[in-house]
């Protein structure tokens, strides 16, 4: 184990005996976990002095990490070429961090496409998995896939209800409502 200060999640996890992803979730607050495991967790963290740096733990690693990101196809201009967008101009944003990054898509109409996308993914060796969901039922199974290889996987644009992503990232969509009824409001009213 690193010293004090520089405890990893892996260090984390191990003296806990949980696994990594429920370190991470317990970290963000995300995802399903016991109160005891949550407790666990939080006092080898304080005992160790644990302080999370993505770019510090970039700088320690000595391997590169392989994101596997899996959406629907995408045209430009569209809904998810703009969230796929995005996590490009993140990865670029973080260019220091050693990692790889492999871009699958499905077709969005096809159910069995999807599913056939889906199962390649575990194959691919990815240290964690970025998922658009269209499908629910495909997406669940990935998941338990991914759940059962000791993987964590993170959602965008919406959660699946079923699952233990480490994190979603979303748009609120009751605030995103809210806002177009009022701005509809507005010129109803002009």
């Amino acid at each position: 184990m690193a010293e004090k200060g520089r405890i990893t999640l892996k260090d984390i996890a191990e003296l806990a005996g949980v696994s990594i992803g429920t370190v991470y979730r317990v970290l963000h607050n995300n995802g399903r976990f016991s109160d005891e495991t949550k407790g666990k967790v939080l006092r080898i963290i304080e005992e160790h002095g644990y302080k999370s740096s993505l770019h510090a733990s970039a700088n320690s690693m000595r391997r590169r990490l392989k994101f596997v990101i899996v959406l629907p196809d995408c045209s430009d201009g569209d809904y998810w070429s703009c969230i796929k967008d995005g996590i490009v101009r993140a990865v670029a944003d973080y260019g220091n961090i050693p990692l790889d990054v492999d871009y699958v898509f499905y077709d969005r109409q096809d159910r069995d496409a999807c599913s056939r996308i889906y199962e390649k993914i575990p194959g691919m060796n990815p240290d964690a998995v970025i998922i658009g969901s269209i499908f629910s039922e495909n997406t669940i199974e990935l998941c338990k896939c991914l759940e059962h290889a000791d993987l964590p996987y993170f959602f965008v644009d919406t959660a699946v209800e079923g699952t233990k992503p480490v994190a979603v990232y979303s748009v609120d969509q009751r605030a995103a409502g809210m806002l177009i009824g009022r701005l509809a409001d507005i010129m109803s009213s002009e």
